[in-house]
Formats: structure tokens, sequence, C-alpha cells
């Protein structure tokens, strides 16, 4: 009974692995695809307004499947992640709609999923952040400025 319970538990332990790295990668090409459209010629003329910039992620093709993945992400986070889990994505979401949102917050919302999985892990916003982005702004000895 208890092996059959703990394999349960791996199982499930990988099928979160799996969901969390998922959405991390949705994530990531979401702002990837924002960024692109952003640098377009109608993104340029609608830069601040972000409602109309939806509108633009709405009608592209890669926004498109871009959001149809992350609704089934979304379902699967709901079913197999943590408390925890769901918690930390849905504060990523609150803070991204109302406007006080950074790409920062990937990096904290990467944290609070690997706490889930890794409890005592010693991974910070800071090294999530660096890992994703790759940035010199992060990197405080870097001779890039």
């Amino acid at each position: 009974m208890y092996q059959k319970n703990q394999e349960r538990e791996e199982d499930i332990n990988r099928k979160r692995q799996d969901i969390y790295s998922r959405l991390i990668d949705n994530l990531i090409s979401r702002n990837e695809i924002y960024g692109r459209i952003l640098r377009s010629p109608a993104g340029k003329k609608v830069q601040n307004d972000w409602q109309k910039l939806g509108h633009l992620f709405d009608a592209d093709a890669e926004g498109v499947k871009n959001e149809g993945d992350m609704k089934t992400i979304g379902a699967l986070l709901i079913l197999y992640g943590t408390d925890a889990a769901i918690r930390a994505y849905k504060t990523y979401l609150e803070k991204l709609n109302s406007g006080q949102g950074t790409i920062d917050d990937v990096g904290t919302l990467i944290t609070g999923l690997r706490k889930t999985l890794y409890p005592k892990t010693k991974a910070t916003v800071l090294d999530a952040n660096k890992v994703i982005w790759d940035d010199p702004k992060y990197f405080k000895s870097s001779a890039v400025k």
C-alpha cells in the first residue's frame, strides 16, 4: 500500500513538473509575441493602449495558439497543481491584469511553483530571472551595462 501511494505521488509530481514547465514556456512565448507586436508598425501606434494591443495579440496567429495553449495549461494547473502553485499563478495574473505587473514577476511565479515541488529550494527570484531572461541587469558584476 505504501509503495503504491509513493508511486502515485511520484506520478503526480511528474505531471506537475510538466505542467509548470509548459506554463513557464507559454508565458515566455507570450512575452516574445507581445514584444514582436510592440515593435510592429501597428503595435507602435497603440503602444500605451493595452486594450488595443490585446486586440492585436488576439488577431495574431501565434497569439491565438498561445492563448489556446494557456487555457489548456490553466485547466491542468487547476487539476494537478498544488494550492500554493494555483495561488502563485493567480497572484501573477492579478498583478499583471492590474497593470502593475512587470517582466520580473515571471521569476516570482517560477520560484513559487518550484517551492511546491522542492520545498527546501534555495533558488531565488533573482536566480530565476537570470536563468530565464539572461539580461545583464540581473548580473551585478556584469561588464555589460
